[in-house]
């Protein structure tokens, strides 16, 4: 009998430790610290209440803080000695951007049983197992630094039981994952946004270069008062990937200066890859090794100006999953490049490939016009231009010379760029610029802006280059002038002629006055502004007119010239120098290149600011009409208008057809009413200039001006 109760005995003791070792661990956040500071603990299986490290939500938690530079969080433990093994999962309970590390520690009797850095920037969710064998006093702390962390599932186990891993700590799969819209960041600064289709994402695709990407993350480079802007992106990988790739490329058309940034990965803090991106680059595709990485970082920072940044299509490999087919340096240069393959052989630029970068803020309003509507335009020499775009430089008190510049993505598919060139009749800065034609960094054109020029036609060879830039040089001057580039047409092979930009005329009757063509699209008379506004007058209505010795003019224009102080007078006040100054005089050759060749450009008509030793502004006076080829004669009347100077010296009145005088007459204050008759040849463009002397000039009235075939 005695032997029976001895065995059930030894039966109830081997099933109570049997029971024992299969039942679950103790969680530490169950336990009463002894003592704690910056301590809390939470345990709330239903999930209603929980915190969430490196994207994952625990619901199991004990959260220790920093609350002052000497008063580090911590929380201690009485174990008695019943455990062997404790277990948990720790990550930074919220980002914080402090700079330095901070340390954290766990001990047990006084014996470091853990000693770990966490970084700047904190840590994803890290899994760590501790002896704790014999161990009553448990203390968890952060050592030094400022950083709150969560200790996450505590779980204690007996030497009888088994140890089983609790929680996750990535949610990250051993397959190849596209990173925003499969894995999503665990943390994102206001400055980045992520672009996917996700419910969350306000942006649902970006463009870098002219493509079109559904998946990635755009970050915001602007300029800052203060700092240079850094701001991350952070993924939780667990270590389980090899390689990362992305597409990385500027995604703004700007506004002012072209910006530059970098865009940074890191690997659990380190750098493992840094690019430098202007706004006018390509998209290129990057590769970065990740192996082991747990937390990723891309981060965004401010060089210069102001731009916005983008990684799209970003992948993470596992290692054997990397794509065998596509080599690196084939995916470099053919980022995108499938759509540009089906563009017909002649080709619209900016209606079929818009300019992925613009700088140069223009304050006419637009500066593109993407040809969608033939009645929102800018007129060059006398024309109206729906596709095209405005190049206007500026002088700021951080920059004395912005310049100008529009930038395509090509993907290496044409050979030859065509287009037509002009001063903006708005702008009112009758000024000389430099127009320089970059394909892949290779100057192909390189040519003088001249503000009374005509439309000028241009033919360039780009050699199939991946990005072509239009750059305005700009000048060191309180005044900029506009010009603008429009009916750009790219081409595959040798340029052929097309019909793609065609431009309605006027009616065209055998005689016509000529203000009853068209306003002059250029009309400089003086710098006095309330004088220019009643300089012209067209003949649509009787209450407007000049009066001249007691008769009523109804159609003609004022010209007069200018000598008067110039703020941008002296050595480089406008662009080319000397040669701006003798151009405005009429004798100058301007030369450029288009392509190897050099080309010369006769310029009798050249900038009508003359600088001057003496601080002296010399103004030549003109009006320009568009006569859209028509005519072969122009009979005009000129009259002085006003004495208000009494001068007696003769003034040089030029006229002038697409840029070249045809002939010069001497007129003076003192003169009658004098018709001329002009044989112009049918130009396009037709000039009256009155060239400035050693003084300023009466006002001259032209009127009666007939136009015939």
């Amino acid at each position: 009998m005695r032997h029976l109760h001895l065995s059930v005995l030894f039966c109830a003791i081997t099933m109570s430790m049997c029971l024992s070792a299969q039942s679950g661990p103790t969680y530490l956040s169950n336990l009463t610290p002894t003592d704690y500071r910056g301590w809390k603990q939470t345990e709330d299986m239903s999930g209603g209440r929980h915190i969430e490290l490196g994207g994952i939500k625990y619901t199991n938690f004990i959260s220790i803080r920093t609350l002052s530079s000497d008063r580090q969080g911590f929380a201690e433990y009485s174990l008695k000695g019943k455990y062997s093994t404790l277990q948990f999962i720790y990550a930074t309970e919220t980002y914080k951007s402090h700079k330095k590390n901070a340390a954290f520690l766990v001990t047990g009797d006084g014996r470091p049983l853990l000693d770990k850095v966490v970084p700047a920037g904190g840590a994803v969710p890290t899994r760590v197992t501790l002896d704790v064998s014999g161990v009553d006093k448990l203390r968890i702390e952060i050592v030094s630094g400022d950083t709150e962390l969560g200790i996450c599932d505590p779980t204690l186990w007996t030497a009888a039981q088994q140890v089983k891993e609790i929680g996750k700590v990535t949610l990250a799969q051993n397959r190849p994952t596209k990173l925003v819209s499969e894995l999503r960041p665990y943390y994102q600064d206001t400055y980045h946004a992520c672009i996917s289709d996700h419910k969350d994402d306000k942006k649902h695709e970006v463009q870098i270069n002219g493509i079109t990407y559904t998946s990635g993350v755009e970050m915001n480079a602007y300029q800052r008062m203060s700092g240079n802007g850094e701001a991350q992106t952070l993924f939780n990988l667990g270590g389980m990937y090899k390689q990362l790739s992305f597409i990385a490329g500027p995604t703004n058309m700007g506004g002012g200066t072209l910006g530059t940034g970098w865009i940074t990965i890191k690997s659990d803090g380190k750098i493992l890859y840094e690019l430098e991106v202007k706004e006018d680059d390509i998209a290129k595709q990057v590769w970065v090794n990740i192996s082991g990485c747990k937390l990723l970082c891309i981060e965004s920072q401010n060089e210069k100006g102001s731009l916005m940044l983008a990684a799209t299509d970003i992948m993470v490999y596992p290692a054997g999953t990397e794509p065998k087919t596509l080599t690196r340096k084939f995916a470099e240069e053919n980022v995108g490049s499938e759509k540009y393959r089906q563009l017909p052989d002649v080709c619209k630029l900016i209606s079929n490939i818009p300019p992925y970068a613009m700088a140069g803020k223009s304050t006419m309003g637009n500066n593109l016009y993407d040809g969608r509507s033939q009645n929102v335009t800018f007129s060059m020499g006398g024309t109206k231009f729906w596709e095209g775009f405005i190049l206007q430089s500026s002088s700021t008190i951080l920059n004395d010379n912005t310049g100008a510049d529009v930038a395509f993505y090509l993907a290496g598919e044409f050979d030859y760029v065509s287009f037509t060139s002009g001063w903006v009749s708005k702008c009112g800065i009758l000024k000389n610029d430099t127009l320089v034609v970059y394909a892949d960094n290779k100057v192909v054109l390189y040519m003088p802006l001249i503000a009374t020029h005509p439309n000028q036609h241009y033919v360039v060879p780009i050699n199939k280059c991946q990005r072509l830039i239009f750059q305005k040089r700009g000048m060191q001057s309180l005044a900029h002038p506009v010009f603008g580039v429009a009916d750009l047409v790219v081409y595959r092979g040798e340029p052929v002629e097309n019909n793609l930009f065609v431009h309605p005329t006027p009616e065209l009757p055998d005689e016509i006055d000529l203000l009853e063509l068209g306003k002059p699209y250029i009309h400089y008379a003086t710098p006095m502004k309330d004088f220019m506004s009643d300089a012209v007058r067209d003949g649509s209505t009787r209450k407007e007119f000049f009066e001249l010795n007691g008769e009523r003019i109804y159609s003609g224009f004022l010209l007069q010239t200018s000598v008067h102080f110039d703020l941008d007078a002296g050595v480089g006040g406008g662009a080319s120098g000397a040669a701006v100054a003798s151009a405005g005089l009429g004798a100058s050759f301007m030369i450029g290149t288009v392509g190897s060749a050099t080309v010369s450009v006769v310029c009798p008509f050249g900038a009508l600011l003359i600088l001057a030793a003496g601080g002296s502004g010399y103004e030549n006076s003109c009006a320009a009409f568009n006569t859209y080829g028509a005519y072969n004669t122009v009979t005009f009347t000129v009259a002085p208008y006003t004495s208000y100077y009494k001068k007696k010296e003769t003034e040089t009145l030029k006229i002038g057809g697409d840029g070249e005088v045809i002939k010069e007459f001497k007129i003076s204050a003192d003169m009658p009413p004098t018709t001329f008759t002009v044989t112009i040849n049918k130009c396009e463009q037709l000039m009256f200039w009155m060239e400035c002397g050693d003084s300023t000039s009466e006002r001259y009235l032209f009127y009666d001006i007939t136009l015939q075939k």
